[in-house]
């Protein structure tokens, strides 16, 4: 598969099964510093990980966070 079509996939999965829901509303249940991050893996259909690498076709997910992500080498 080329980056567009991976691209595309993951815009496909994001769009019919992330897009518009409220990650912190979902499993309210779970409260633990990764909840978030397990709905999103879950919505797309991936084994829950606390790895930092690729979780999808390449590419690692992450959900939206209060404080500042940093990228570093």
């Amino acid at each position: 598969m080329g980056n567009l079509e991976v691209e595309s996939k993951i815009l496909t999965l994001f769009r019919e099964n992330v897009k518009g829901r409220n990650l912190s509303a979902m499993g309210a249940a779970t409260k633990h510093d990764g909840a978030a991050g397990h709905r999103l893996e879950t919505l797309f259909g991936i084994k829950h990980n606390g790895d930092n690498a690729p979780d999808l076709l390449g590419y690692e997910l992450k959900s939206d966070t209060k404080s500042k992500t940093t990228f570093g080498d």
